[in-house]
């Protein structure tokens, strides 16, 4: 299993989103293993990150933006494949103008 769950609030020129990101283990039998394999088994958790983002509207056609991904700096599982998002916590800052009437 995986998926982002989006969740906005605009108000007025504002706008917040949190995007909680989820992705299941590749091991999910784990708990069915006999005593003996579970031995030189290693079971990984899914990973749970959390980001957000803020957006301004300026009534001149321009915005600026803020947003932060893994906003818990939350560690992968210890797997070596690329299945997971490895990066940490980062910033984002975003100025946007159009020039359209």
């Amino acid at each position: 299993w995986q998926g982002t769950f989006a969740v906005a609030l605009n108000t007025g020129n504002h706008r917040i989103r949190l995007l909680p990101r989820y992705r299941d283990s590749l091991n999910t039998a784990f708990n069915d293993l006999a005593d003996e394999q579970v031995v030189g088994w290693t079971h990984e958790e899914g990973q749970l990150t959390l980001g957000a983002n803020w957006n301004y509207a300026f009534p001149q056609g321009s915005s600026i933006a803020f947003n932060v991904n893994n906003l818990f700096a939350t560690d992968p599982p210890r797997q070596s494949g690329a299945r997971f998002d490895r990066r940490r916590r980062e910033y984002g800052l975003q100025f946007r103008h159009s020039f359209e009437n």
